[in-house]
């Protein structure tokens, strides 16, 4: 990863014990094979996208077999992760129990060895379909051992069967351990057995269904938080009221999407007829997660909570389990305010300590990130490209939910789509350009116009446009940066007659050739370079000068600390240290 938050490839590939990637781009297959899985699911998933068109027959699909083995659009990925419900569309331990309830509901009259065979059946099927996914291999080991129990006569412990469970599985293969998605699976379930019936014991004033269906979505949120945060950094704030609202939607829609994929394996018409009736179903679960998308609250930035934050949060959701009769009346009020401190505190130290600026690696994009006591300055989103892989994770690890000062020199037709693509996650409440607001961009607060060579006082900066035809701007802080765009040696000639206007601490450049002129008019002590392209020749002759130089291509993400100076994300600490450590 070049950037904080950004997507490491090597770290990808080790956990899916892989050594290489390659990038093709063509690919053909000489011959398919005559039979396999994956013709099964597509004889499925091509039955119910028959009966209810798309993006509607891929949810039901990926409400039944999950996400990984249908092609699910990406903004629906990205809306149902959101707002808390990235589960529902992931084949999890609530298919595998509602499948398995299903069948033993069926075969309740028959013996024990019956169920145990029907049932074991069942659970490699699916688990097959899936396509092996680890949520659904540790819940089907824990449904195993349940049936087993039953052909036994033999009571089951819950926590038990997790426990071998996740330990089987770990055995197969011990790298498992580090994958997101069973580390969620495992502490849903836990929380699900050792928290529910608690919490139904405190609704007893509800109706046990009700209690169970409100118990349910707070246990899972509760012990799966502190993993969201320390690998999402995000909180979906909506998520236990969402869950509760849509749990009959996603049933109905998870057992009917099962029962259609029984029907298509066998007759697709059939899998289509039954498909066909969970049409306003999921049309009513797809808006209610695009409409809560878009409410304040449905998706909050926290900021990288750290390893040793991540252990105190657990120590102290396992300490509450314990139960001391001469501290009822204070334990659980005190453990939630430590849970809450431990997550807020170093949150709030950081909002009030911190003041860094970051030139972001995004590969040719200029864009400039000023974090100080706790308000954002963002100078260019970049590509829409560059904004949704590279810019917004870099703010939600940052913990930015709102951008004070937003500034776009030149809004080209790029730069545009990489706002609109921004704001659907933040807004900003001063936007500054030398252009007029385009209808395009939306969640601003206020415009303002830049004018060349006129000096704008911002909070805790002074922005000073330089360039009528070329987006060239000068920033005045506790430091002074020259922010250049890619400039001809003409061009660079001609900007050096400014003369001491441009003198600045740092440029930041987007690299190539550079005008000797225009060096000696600027008189940098820092040049960063964000483009592709560094000449070796040139870095040795800044090196001559006593300037300090940086390439994001080579060194990743360059921040500058008013304490610490500059440094590269590569030579650095990849988590935020907590301000004791």
């Amino acid at each position: 990863a070049m950037n904080p938050n950004g997507f490491d490839f090597q770290a990808y590939l080790a956990q899916r014990g892989a050594f290489t990637g390659f990038v093709a781009e063509e690919l053909r297959f000489q011959q398919a094979p005559v039979w396999g899985l994956w013709q099964v699911r597509q004889r499925i998933v091509r039955a119910q996208v028959q009966a209810l068109g798309s993006p509607l027959g891929q949810l039901v699909s990926a409400m039944s077999l999950g996400r990984k083995a249908v092609d699910l659009p990406t903004d629906i990925q990205a809306v149902f992760a959101q707002v808390g419900l990235a589960h529902t569309i992931a084949a999890s331990g609530f298919h595998v129990s509602l499948l398995l309830g299903t069948v033993l509901a069926l075969l309740r009259s028959r013996a024990g060895v019956t169920q145990l065979t029907v049932g074991g059946g069942v659970l490699l099927v699916y688990v097959a379909l899936t396509g092996l996914q680890l949520s659904v291999m540790r819940a089907a080991l824990m449904g195993l051992a349940m049936l087993i129990g039953i052909a036994m006569d033999r009571r089951v412990i819950p926590s038990g069967a997790l426990i071998m469970a996740a330990t089987g599985i770990l055995l197969i293969n011990p790298c498992w351990i580090w994958n997101v998605g069973f580390q969620l699976s495992v502490m849903a379930t836990w929380g699900l057995i050792v928290t529910v019936p608690a919490i139904v014991r405190r609704l007893d004033w509800l109706p046990v269904t009700l209690a169970s269906l409100v118990a349910v979505p707070i246990a899972a949120t509760v012990w799966t938080l502190p993993l969201t945060l320390y690998h999402f950094n995000m909180f979906a704030g909506l998520s236990i009221v969402l869950n509760v609202a849509t749990m009959p939607l996603v049933t109905v829609i998870s057992l009917g999407g099962i029962v259609s994929s029984a029907a298509a394996l066998i007759w697709p018409t059939a899998g289509a007829a039954i498909a066909s009736l969970l049409h306003w179903p999921a049309q009513l679960l797809l808006w209610l997660a695009q409409t809560s998308s878009h409410l304040l609250g449905s998706s909050i930035a926290i900021g990288q909570i750290t390893l040793w934050q991540l252990t105190g949060l657990y120590a102290l959701l396992f300490s509450s389990l314990f139960r001391l009769r001469s501290a009822q009346c204070w334990f659980k009020p005190l453990t939630v305010i430590a849970f809450l401190s431990l997550i807020l505190m170093p949150i709030g130290w950081r909002a009030l300590t911190q003041h860094q600026i970051t030139v972001l690696a995004t590969g040719g994009d200029l864009v400039w990130v000023q974090q100080h006591h706790g308000q954002t300055t963002l100078v260019s989103s970049g590509d829409r490209q560059t904004a949704f892989y590279t810019v917004e994770p870099f703010l939600t690890q940052a913990g930015v939910n709102t951008i004070e000062q937003a500034i776009a020199p030149n809004l080209t037709s790029n730069e545009i789509g990489g706002w609109q693509s921004l704001l659907t996650q933040a807004t900003v409440k001063h936007f500054y350009s030398s252009e007029d607001q385009p209808t395009q961009i939306t969640r601003v607060n206020q415009w303002h116009r830049l004018t060349p060579g006129k000096s704008s006082s911002l909070t805790q900066l002074t922005v000073q446009p330089l360039g009528t035809e070329n987006p060239i701007l000068r920033l005045s802080g506790q430091r002074s940066w020259l922010l250049l765009p890619r400039l001809s040696l003409d061009v660079q000639e001609h900007l050096a007659g400014a003369g001491t206007v441009l003198q600045s601490d740092v440029l930041v450049w987007p690299g190539g050739k550079i005008s000797a002129a225009l060096l000696q008019a600027i008189r940098p002590q820092t040049v960063i370079c964000y483009g592709r392209d560094l000449p070796e020749l040139v870095e040795r002759d800044l090196r001559q000068m006593d300037i300090r130089v940086f390439w994001t291509q080579r060194d990743g993400a360059i921040t500058w600390q008013a304490r610490q100076g500059f440094h590269s994300y590569l030579e650095a600490k990849h988590r935020n240290a907590l301000p004791w450590g």
